[in-house]
C-alpha cells in the first residue's frame, strides 16, 4: 500500500511510556492540532467490540465492555493474537486518520499526527518530518510499571513488543529527550517549535 502524503503533518512517535502524551498536551497548549491515533483506537474498540469478543471470547469483558488490561494481557503475550487484533482495528484507524488529516490539510497549517506505532505499521503516512520522544530504558521501564500497574516482566514484554527505540531514533528527524521534569520537556518542545518553517 502506498503511503498517504500529508504535506502539513509532523509525525509524533516514540516508545511506550517515553512521554509522547505529555508532548501532545504541550503541543495543544501552544495551539497546534493533534490527531491522536490512540483516541481513535479506543473508538475502534467500541465500534468493533462484537468482532473482538467473537475472536477473543467474553473473558476480555468487564461489566459488558472490553477491558483494555485484560485484552492487553492476551495480545502482548502472543504475536498471533496481536496480529488478529490489528487486522480488526487497523482498517478503521487508518480510514479515520486519513479523514481527519484530509480536513486539517485544507487549513494549510502545521498539525501533528500522534502515532505510537508509526514505524511498526510500516510508515503508512508521510509527513514533513518525524519527531520521536525518547527516554532512557530504566526510566521508561519505571514509568510503564507505575502507569499501568505492571510487573517488571509484563512491562518488559510490552516494551519488547515494539520496535527497539534506538532503531526509531535512527529513522527520525527530531529527537525529544524526556528524562527529566515536565518543565524541561516543555522547554525542549518549545525550542523545536521555533524551528518549524
Amino acid at each position: 500500500m502506498k503511503p498517504v502524503i500529508l504535506n502539513n503533518a509532523i509525525i509524533l512517535t516514540g516508545g511506550i511510556a517515553t512521554g509522547k502524551s505529555s508532548v501532545a498536551k504541550i503541543l495543544k497548549k501552544y495551539g497546534y492540532e493533534v490527531i491522536d491515533s490512540d483516541e481513535i483506537a479506543h473508538e475502534a474498540l467500541e465500534i468493533k467490540q462484537d468482532e473482538i469478543v467473537e475472536r477473543f471470547g467474553d473473558k476480555i469483558l468487564d461489566s459488558g465492555c472490553i477491558s483494555r488490561p485484560l485484552l492487553g494481557r492476551i495480545v502482548f503475550s502472543s504475536q498471533e493474537s496481536k496480529k488478529a487484533l490489528e487486522a480488526i482495528l487497523h482498517p478503521y484507524i487508518f480510514d479515520e486518520i486519513v479523514k481527519r488529516a484530509t480536513f486539517l490539510e485544507q487549513k494549510r497549517k502545521v498539525y501533528f499526527l500522534d502515532i505510537p506505532l508509526y514505524f511498526e505499521t510500516k510508515k503508512r503516512y508521510l509527513g514533513r518530518e518525524i519527531w520521536c520522544v525518547a527516554s532512557d530504558e530504566k526510566i521508561q521501564l519505571e514509568r510503564l510499571m507505575l502507569r499501568n500497574n505492571l510487573s517488571k516482566q509484563e512491562a518488559l514484554a510490552r516494551i519488547n513488543a515494539q520496535m527497539p527505540l534506538g532503531e526509531k531514533l535512527k529513522e527520525s528527524d527530531v529527537i525529544i529527550k524526556n528524562n527529566s521534569t515536565l518543565e524541561e520537556l516543555e522547554h525542549r518542545v518549545k525550542d523545536q517549535l521555533k524551528l518549524i518553517r
